[in-house]
């Protein structure tokens, strides 16, 4: 019995590799468009006054977030 695969067989793995690689970058590429059309939308929408106090509101909670989660985490952890 050959392991050996035919050339029919290695050519059909082959074609759906491709395929499939094909598919994942047309995915990525879906992908990208509808994030520049998000930043894009939400460029405009922060421009409101009540947009923008949000915004910095959600930026404030980030930064707050980034200072205390390493000093919670030492507290946790190493005491």
């Amino acid at each position: 019995m050959s392991n050996r695969l035919s050339e029919e067989e290695l050519r059909a793995r082959f074609n759906a590799a491709k395929s499939k690689i094909e598919r994942e970058k047309q995915a990525r590429t879906g992908e990208t468009a509808a994030l520049m059309l998000a930043v894009a939308a939400f460029d405009e929408e922060r421009r409101k006054p009540r947009a923008q106090k949000a915004v910095h509101v959600a930026q404030l909670l980030c930064i707050a977030f980034a200072f205390i989660t390493p000093n919670v985490l030492m507290m946790v952890y190493a005491f």
